[in-house]
Parts: C-alpha cells; sequence; structure tokens
C-alpha cells in the first residue's frame, strides 16, 4: 500500500508539472444586419465584460455578409479572413459561436456562456509565450515569436493558430 500511495505521488506529481492554465478561445460568428444577434451579441458582451474568468478568455468576432443586404462594414473590412473561418467551421448561420475550435455552441449566447465556464476546469499542456514590439518606424509593423513548452506525452500533428485582434474599434 506504501508503494502504491508512493507512485500515486509521483504520478501526480509529475502530471501537474505540465499543467498550465487555459486561456479559452471563443469564436463568434455575427453580422450587423442578423435581427438574432442584436440580442445575443450584447448579452454575451456584458457577461464578458463582467466576468471573472475575463482575463482567461479571448473572444474573436468574425463579420459575415449575411443575412442581406451583406453591408455588414466589418466585413467588408476584412473579406478574406473573415471568409477563411467561415468556411474552416463550414459556418451557415448567425449568431454562431465556436469554443475551443470544438464546441458548437449554436446560436445561444448562454450556451457559448456555459461551454466557457466549463472549460475553466481544464487545463492546458502547452504554455504559450507572446512577446511583441511595434516599430513605428517600418509602418507599424508588428514582429511576435511564438514558444511553445509542452508536455512530453503529447503526440501527433499539432497546429498551431496565430491571429492578432483589435480591439475597442470606434
Amino acid at each position: 500500500m506504501k508503494k502504491f500511495l508512493s507512485l500515486l505521488l509521483i504520478l501526480s506529481i509529475y502530471s501537474t508539472s505540465f499543467a498550465f492554465e487555459r486561456t479559452v478561445l471563443a469564436e463568434i460568428f455575427t453580422s450587423t444586419t442578423c435581427g438574432p444577434c442584436a440580442s445575443q451579441n450584447p448579452y454575451f458582451d456584458s457577461w464578458y465584460k463582467n466576468s471573472p474568468y475575463k482575463n482567461r478568455v479571448a473572444v474573436i468576432k468574425y463579420h459575415v455578409w449575411w443575412p442581406s443586404p451583406g453591408n455588414d462594414p466589418f466585413y467588408l473590412a476584412n473579406t478574406t479572413e473573415n471568409s477563411s473561418r467561415v468556411s474552416y467551421y463550414g459556418t451557415n448561420y448567425v449568431p454562431r459561436g465556436i469554443i475551443n475550435g470544438t464546441s458548437d455552441g449554436s446560436s445561444s449566447a448562454s450556451t457559448w456562456i456555459t461551454l466557457i465556464q466549463n472549460s475553466m476546469n481544464y487545463v492546458s499542456n502547452f504554455d504559450i509565450k507572446i512577446l511583441g514590439n511595434v516599430d513605428a518606424t517600418t509602418g507599424g509593423n508588428l514582429t511576435i515569436q511564438v514558444t511553445a513548452d509542452n508536455n512530453p506525452i503529447v503526440s501527433g500533428t499539432l497546429v498551431l493558430h496565430v491571429a492578432v485582434v483589435e480591439s475597442n474599434i470606434q
């Protein structure tokens, strides 16, 4: 029994030594011409603004070209990248929330919130550090270095997506 407890203690120390606090990714598909988005977005935004998890949740909103007339200014300002993510997830309705790239929260902001809260219970096997500088002499270019320290137990093909986003656009 003593050997079993010692082994259990060693395994628990080993497994937690490679555990990192997880940042949850919420990808929200929306449009300024979408009626249901007009209620779901403010509900979600209010929760996010006041959430105790705010520093552990990254929110990216992708604007789409539907419903008609398809004149969403945020979509028109960034058609290539928005269309790319729509295609990546096969999105054909808005609003839609995808949490951590896998959980489909459908059109319900309350479901998005529940999925985010449930994700807080999981740790990450990776610690990603991002360092950046803006050099105004080169036209405001941003250079980012991403380093991932991974758990040696993780295997398989891994993909790292990096996104630069803007907030508080006026």
